[in-house]
């Protein structure tokens, strides 16, 4: 700038306005690598629906765009082309537009029943208020994780269904069926996350059944803390030990695995239970899925998994008033044995 000549104001301003551009196109291809291949370094991000880290690109987009604007406009365009490709609820809420699947044969309800910290019910045992939420449901088989103790567990079997009533408990898991109990997990084959059983249904069908609560992920919402990240990469080799272990311990067709798997649909440690089982959301779920947490729910931790003989007709998230989680509930068809 020669002497005399006024100085421009704008000019750091426009600066940084350049600076965020960048930062945001850079993010671009980042952010789909991370969502495509998943890898463990990834983990505190990829824990986030892709809409997430899109929607704090736009808004960077959005702020640095005033002397750019084709060059907002087609980065944007971008992201929405990404969100629209690799995100689920746009799929799964274009699902709701038509009615679902008819003709089930049992209707299965997951949930986690830690108590709301914000929420006292007097006179009752933690997780039990949560539990009593899958009444209103009309389930044949209920998975709860951090379940309220063992009596309040066989009082509610015997109020959902007298003495049909098939339970079985694990460390803060539990699984009530309509029908017979053959055999529960115990020994060798139980693990602190999960309950396992062999039920006969009333309705003669016989299913083996898994109730899952996964290692709880970090806390913490600073993604300039390298800790955070380590943290979250360890996780991952967890989950992925855990889903091996589940698996391993699943003996018998029809099976359903459901629970708080502490991880989305998507990531990487669930191809451990596949091709035995499916992510039955993802193929038949309508509406808005995420179930965490349930005022504003942002991540879809609880999920239900099939064995290819059962067929998922229709699959949804409920909101609770009792937890912080959403319950999911799915009908589904049996198909018939050759």
């Amino acid at each position: 700038m020669t002497a005399g000549q006024p100085e421009n104001p704008q000019a750091p301003v426009s600066h940084r306005r350049e600076r965020v551009l960048r930062l945001s196109t850079i993010l671009i291809p980042f952010v789909v690598f991370c969502y495509i291949w998943l890898p463990d370094f990834a983990a505190a991000l990829t824990k986030w629906p892709i809409w997430i880290p899109a929607a704090v690109a736009a808004m960077l987009e959005m702020s640095g765009r005033r002397r750019r604007r084709r060059h907002g406009h087609g980065a944007l365009l971008i992201w929405l082309i990404v969100v629209l490709a690799l995100a689920e609820e746009p799929h799964s809420l274009l699902r709701a537009i038509r009615p679902p699947t008819p003709g089930h044969d049992l209707r299965v309800v997951t949930l986690n029943c830690a108590t709301h910290s914000t929420i006292s019910v007097k006179g009752a045992r933690p997780g039990m208020p949560a539990a009593r939420e899958v009444q209103k449901v009309g389930a044949d088989i209920v998975l709860l994780q951090e379940a309220p103790p063992k009596v309040d567990i066989e009082r509610l079997a015997t109020d959902l269904y007298g003495k049909d009533a098939a339970v079985a408990i694990g460390l803060d898991t539990a699984i009530i069926a309509h029908g017979r109990l053959l055999s529960a997990g115990g020994g060798e084959d139980q693990d602190p996350f999960t309950a396992s059983a062999r039920v006969k249904l009333a309705s003669g069908h016989t299913i083996t059944v898994m109730s899952v609560h996964a290692a709880a992920t970090p806390m913490g919402l600073m993604p300039w803390s390298p800790r955070i990240w380590r943290e979250f990469a360890a996780n991952r080799r967890v989950h992925r030990r855990e889903m091996a272990t589940v698996m391993r311990r699943l003996r018998g067709t029809p099976a359903i695995v459901a629970g708080d798997f502490n991880m989305p649909g998507y990531d990487p440690s669930l191809r451990r239970l596949r091709p035995r089982l499916y992510d039955s959301f993802r193929k038949a779920g309508r509406g808005w899925g995420d179930t965490i947490r349930t005022d504003i729910p942002v991540m879809r931790y609880d999920q239900i998994w099939l064995s290819p003989d059962l067929i998922a007709r229709d699959v949804r998230a409920i909101r609770t008033h009792n937890t912080d989680h959403r319950m999911v509930v799915a009908d589904i068809a049996i198909e018939p044995q050759q």
